[in-house]
């Protein structure tokens, strides 16, 4: 059975930096809500699906309209098992139900800055480009005076992969990735070449610190209307 466009939320437990990061109240639901209803607003997507190994994370997806739920092996769940494994581990899930995705996005879990607009501007320039990965980046602060931002499809030209800088101007937002599924299934890293990203206008995005919560969390209460809520 073909279902065109499939989203997977990522959401393994065992943070070690935040402590149950997934599940964490976040302007007064968990942050995975954001997540979860970014992609529902897109309305883009036959299946939404969370990939996780953690029961609180399946018990509060299902309450948000979750339906389907990929229950991943602890050995899929630890920190150095890359986003690409993890789709992988989904896709074969999904080829074993005989459900057959053409285009698959995967967002992270605790990303409340993930504007749908954003999702619906990548799966338009996917389907437009057709390969590699698109995904969004913010500007790196200390390049905000010297560089404009451009708008638009950006090229990598130059990639730090461990920090997931391009071109020396932007970082990866840390939100979401969108590919055809055999881009997935084919790629050793979402930093390729033929990848491509597009500025979002936050100056940060990623949440790794609980500094970075804070920082996330006031951006969201500043400009709420301009997110999910």
């Amino acid at each position: 059975m073909h279902f065109n466009n499939i989203a997977i939320i990522t959401a393994r437990k065992g943070s070690k930096r935040i402590k149950n990061k997934n599940l964490r109240s976040f302007n007064g639901r968990p942050i995975i809500y954001y997540s979860i209803k970014a992609l529902q607003k897109t309305k883009l997507f036959n299946k939404i699906i969370v990939s996780t190994n953690c029961d609180k994370t399946e018990k509060i997806s299902r309450k948000y309209g979750i339906k389907d739920i990929i229950r991943r092996p602890n050995y899929l769940s630890s920190n150095n098992i890359g986003t690409i494994t993890v789709i992988n581990h989904a896709i074969k899930d999904l080829k074993k139900k005989l459900y057959i995705p053409k285009i698959i996005c995967c967002l992270y879990p605790a990303a409340p800055l993930t504007k749908p607009k954003n999702i619906i501007y990548a799966y338009n320039q996917l389907n437009k480009k057709g390969k590699g990965f698109i995904y969004p980046s913010t500007k790196l602060k200390k390049k905000i005076k010297k560089n404009k931002i451009t708008k638009g499809l950006i090229d990598i030209k130059k990639i730090k992969k461990k920090e997931g800088i391009v071109n020396d101007i932007y970082l990866d937002a840390g939100q979401f990735w969108i590919a055809k599924t055999k881009t997935w299934e084919n790629s050793k890293t979402v930093y390729k070449k033929n990848s491509s990203t597009f500025c979002i206008e936050e100056v940060k995005s990623d949440i790794n610190t609980f500094n970075d919560w804070k920082e996330i969390e006031k951006i969201y209460l500043r400009n709420k209307k301009k997110y999910v809520s």
